[in-house]
């Protein structure tokens, strides 16, 4: 079946190509459906009907056809009478004759499958990525109420069990849900960025200063637990063109990683300036810091080769920086990360300023 399909899609022509009389030779049945009047046809003839980008190529090809021994491997589109392009593969080397110069190229082209089809392709596979991650979304989602039930079930239990072994029991069992959670909150907020990333969302102007106080406020906690001390520097003007929850939610990512990764008594710093059409924000801790292979995948989602323990056995399913990514994606900003193993990392997300 699979054969079927690829023949169906591609076909091979034969061609020569005459320096000499500047003549392409095709089979008669390809010059009828490229609208050629005949199976003959000029140099200056077939390259009229290669689109603008790909002519610059052929007159390379061309021109070191006349001097030199070639061999030609290229992709390129061929417009048919109607205008329609289609995509080829070609393939040729100048045939020797020891007699007098070569003038003679020979070869073949791949006719790929039709422009039409390739789209209407892509837009089912789109359409299917767009079922996988809204159904992600909704399993993440659905999963939230029995977990509940369990978590409330544990909490009961709790306060009947008095032995100090059942207690311990029971803490890995909180342990386990509170894990199950973050999995749960990260793969829905992972599939929902990307669900709503292909419509628009609802920017405003975000005060920098007050979204980053609002976030120190939200971890005081999580850092008392650690002893650890964050300082915030930003200035009063500074805004961004964003949707505030899903900037918050971004930077909330990068503050949790930088606690998880970061030694007791450790100072987290977050930062933002202006540049000349973005404003930054970066945080930075003296963790652990990373070594090259991990820095190159950080954004790739689901990646067992980035997964790592915080330093006080945090866990992680690495999907936490791909939430960020794709926050930053959509709102058209960078992020670019500067670590070293020991010594701490950087994050830096810039993002777009309102229009004036």
């Amino acid at each position: 079946m699979k054969s079927e399909i690829i023949q169906s899609e591609k076909r091979i022509i034969p061609f020569t190509l005459d320096l000499r009389e500047g003549l392409f030779g095709f089979p008669l049945s390809f010059a009828e459906q490229m609208g050629f009047e005949e199976s003959y046809v000029t140099y200056d003839t077939f390259l009229e009907r290669v689109p603008e980008n790909d002519q610059a190529n052929f007159g390379r090809l061309w021109e070191g056809a006349q001097t030199e021994p070639i061999e030609i491997q290229s992709n390129f589109e061929l417009r048919d009478l109607s205008g329609n392009a289609r995509g080829f593969y070609i393939e040729a080397q100048l045939v020797p004759n020891p007699q007098e110069s070569s003038t003679l190229i020979k070869g073949y082209l791949v006719q790929n499958a039709s422009s039409e089809l390739h789209q209407q392709r892509l837009a089912e596979l789109q359409e299917l990525l767009e079922m996988k991650d809204q159904s992600l979304a909704m399993i993440a989602h659905d999963l939230r109420n029995p977990i509940s039930q369990v978590d409330g079930v544990l909490r009961l239990l709790k306060e009947e069990i008095e032995a100090e072994g059942q207690k311990e029991i029971l803490k890995m069992a909180f342990d386990a849900l509170d894990h199950t959670y973050q999995i749960l909150g990260e793969l829905n907020d992972a599939t929902r960025n990307k669900v709503e990333g292909r419509s628009k969302i609802k920017l405003q102007e975000v005060p920098v200063k007050q979204l980053l106080k609002r976030l120190g406020n939200s971890f005081k906690i999580k850092l008392e637990e650690k002893d650890l001390t964050l300082k915030i520097t930003a200035a009063n003007q500074e805004v961004v063109w964003a949707n505030e929850q899903k900037i918050l939610r971004a930077i909330e990512n990068l503050l949790s990683n930088a606690i998880k990764f970061s030694p007791k008594h450790g100072v987290i710093t977050i930062r933002s300036w202006q540049e000349s059409t973005c404003t930054c924000i970066e945080v930075a801790d003296q963790g652990i810091g990373m070594p090259e292979d991990i820095r190159q995948n950080l954004f790739q989602g689901m990646n067992d080769s980035i997964r790592r323990a915080g330093t006080n056995g945090e866990q992680s399913i690495g999907i936490g920086l791909s939430i960020v990514k794709g926050v930053v994606d959509v709102h058209k900003g960078s992020i670019r990360v500067e670590s070293e193993e020991g010594r701490g990392s950087r994050f830096i997300v810039c993002l777009p300023k309102p229009k004036a």
